[in-house]
């Protein structure tokens, strides 16, 4: 005993202080020292996980090898590695007990799977660039892991787990963690493609299966568009007249402005030729799309009888983007005296094109009576069926001149 005292005193102490006082939890002394390991260790339920087991410096005992005993399933060992033990558990789905025996160490360490925390929700609240003129942000839901927002945002990236979390870490920084929520610091989308790299643990130290990859570009503020709609393309009218039309306008972000310019076409006509715009109405920082009633008149835009060239146009929040326009419309404004020439002149022809049509009507009759006349032998005829196709296609083609004649006398 005196012999066991002066070697291993450190034994030999521990020995006596469990002999002498056994109500006492007092641990038992190995020569195998191992850091600490906790009782009780949760894992990933259904996946195969490594336990590792590392000796401490203060060891007296270096053993080859170690086991692990999983209830009723065959031990498994594990080599001495730079005094570490590795063992690969395989998946568990109910609780269970582990046995370790590492020389004359051994604990007993109950394990418990659980599920990994998940990301439930992620969103990006984006704040638009200041000159959009929108005060307020908007949420979008970012889980299918990609974000495309104007250029010039910025925004912050709001994610809720399946349950409490300890960390969370975005691109490697960590960041505040309330309960099952937790956000990025706001970041500025400029034209390069940025990416965050989101991980998160709860106080189980389960992490999420894997990271979530958020990918986020940039897009243009597209130029806005505008049509008008039953706004001839090419007309003659009356000074007097008022042309009713629709013009229609749509943008991604806001339209600022519609309106309507005119200039004339042919200086020689008149001194001085028509130039002027009027605005058709305002739009705001949320009117994607608008559709405003507008009219023509020459009289009351101050346009004396000439042709002119009116176009609409429609302006964004864009700083210093021109404005972008419909095709020209040209318009031959007249005064009562010309217009009436020129209805004249428009009838005579629309009138001579008329008795063509009923010339040729004419022929086609007499034709018609002409072969009606003839005997089925006749017209059994080679050419004779040459002419009747001929006759057919004849009076198609007048059939639709006459059509056309209608719709240019209305």
């Amino acid at each position: 005993s005196m012999l066991l005292a002066v070697l291993f005193p450190t034994a030999t102490n521990n020995a006596w202080a469990r002999f002498s006082a056994p109500w006492r939890d007092t641990p038992r002394y190995t020569f195998t020292a191992v850091e600490p390991i906790a009782p009780q260790r949760v894992v990933p339920h259904g996946e195969a996980t490594e336990f590792h087991v590392h000796l401490s410096d203060d060891t007296r005992w270096h053993p080859a090898s170690a086991k692990l005993q999983i209830e009723s399933l065959p031990r498994m060992t594990a080599e001495n590695v730079d005094d570490q033990y590795t063992f690969e558990v395989p998946p568990q789905t109910v609780p269970v007990s582990l046995k370790l025996s590492i020389g004359d160490y051994s604990q007993v360490i109950r394990v418990e799977p659980k599920l990994r925390p998940e990301l439930i929700g992620a969103s990006a609240q984006v704040h638009l660039p200041e000159y959009l003129e929108r005060s307020e942000p908007y949420q979008q839901d970012v889980r299918s892991g990609n974000l495309s927002v104007v250029q010039g945002s910025r925004l912050k990236i709001q994610a809720t787990a399946s349950r409490e979390l300890a960390v969370a870490k975005i691109n490697e920084q960590v960041v505040p963690v309330q309960q099952d929520n937790f956000a990025s610091s706001e970041v500025k989308l400029e034209a390069e493609p940025q990416s965050m790299h989101i991980w998160w643990e709860d106080f189980d130290h389960l992490a999420g299966r894997e990271p979530f990859e958020l990918s986020l570009k940039s897009t243009v503020d597209e130029l806005p568009s505008v049509v008008a709609q039953d706004l001839p393309r090419q007309a003659v009218v009356l000074d007097s007249e008022q042309i009713n039309f629709q013009a229609l306008a749509a943008d991604d972000f806001g339209i600022r402005r519609i309106g309507i310019e005119w200039r004339g076409l042919d200086e020689r006509l008149v001194t001085k030729p028509a130039a002027g715009e009027k605005l058709l109405s305002a739009g705001g920082p949320t009117s994607t799309s608008m559709q405003v009633p507008a009219t023509f008149s020459a009289v009351a835009l101050g346009i004396t009888p000439q042709p002119i060239e009116v176009r609409l146009w429609t302006e964004d929040y864009f700083p210093d983007r021109p404005r972008s326009y419909t095709p020209p419309h040209v318009l031959f404004v007249l005064t009562a005296e010309e217009h009436a020439i020129w209805i004249t002149s428009q009838l005579s022809k629309w009138h001579r094109a008329a008795l063509d049509v009923r010339d040729k009507e004419l022929q086609l009759h007499a034709a018609n009576k002409r072969l009606r006349e003839m005997t089925e032998q006749e017209l059994a005829d080679e050419e004779m069926r040459d002419e009747l196709r001929k006759q057919a296609s004849l009076e198609s083609a007048n059939a639709r001149r006459l059509a056309a004649l209608s719709g240019a006398g209305e």
